[in-house]
């Protein structure tokens, strides 16, 4: 899926791939420590390629992006204000680096962990 900048460009039209856009949630996610993503539970120091199975989709609708997140938390950590805090960043990140506004950021937390074993 391809999402186009409404900004006019002198030479022609901006495309930005889905893929970037969960790249740049997946380098969001990587600040935490206390949570990941299939992509990062190895903690390998690099972005492994984005694919669907990293739990991250993004959907275009009226109002912008959305953006679904399926996340592993450590136990101990404080659910809501982590994840409130990643919605902010994811946003705010996408924003400055596209000009695309994400709309949403819904966050699923489908296991937690003990540091151990991220």
């Amino acid at each position: 899926m391809l999402f186009i900048l409404k900004q006019a460009l002198t030479m022609g039209s901006l495309y930005i791939k889905e893929e970037v856009l969960s790249i740049i949630s997946t380098i969001c996610i990587n600040e935490y420590e206390e949570i990941s993503t299939n992509s990062t539970r190895l903690k390998t120091g690099f972005i492994q390629k984005i694919t669907k199975k990293t739990g991250i989709s993004v959907l275009e609708n009226d109002d912008g992006i959305t953006i679904q997140l399926r996340l592993t938390i450590i136990s101990g950590e404080n659910i809501v204000n982590t994840c409130v805090h990643l919605q902010k960043i994811i946003m705010d990140e996408i924003l400055e680096l596209t000009g695309i506004h994400v709309s949403r950021v819904h966050i699923i937390i489908e296991d937690i962990s003990y540091r151990n074993d991220i």
